[in-house]
């Protein structure tokens, strides 16, 4: 008897310990596609070097801004997702375009 609660109090423990891998696995793999596609909206915008149609790459994540010394400023702003828990970071990603 006493080696089934010691059982059970260890499969808890092991299934606390996965979930909170998991979740940290789930943040950093949702941070990675975020900087990747911040990267690649960035990298769009200087191969295409047009920076008055700047309109076509805004949405409502991508806020674009032409500053005074021909860059621009490139926010995207991204919510991180937990599992079990939802949407609970609000992050953004702040980069330039020359």
């Amino acid at each position: 008897m006493k080696s089934m609660f010691e059982y059970a109090g260890t499969m808890v423990i092991m299934l606390l310990v996965t979930f909170v891998f998991i979740t940290f696995t789930s943040i950093e793999i949702q941070e990675v596609s975020a900087r990747n596609y911040h990267t690649r909206v960035v990298e769009t915008i200087q191969n295409d070097s047009n920076y008055e149609e700047l309109s076509d790459y805004e949405d409502d994540n991508i806020k674009l801004q032409l500053n005074d010394d021909n860059t621009v400023l490139v926010t995207y702003k991204y919510q991180i997702d937990v599992p079990l828990f939802g949407g609970v970071f609000n992050e953004e990603i702040v980069g330039y375009a020359r």
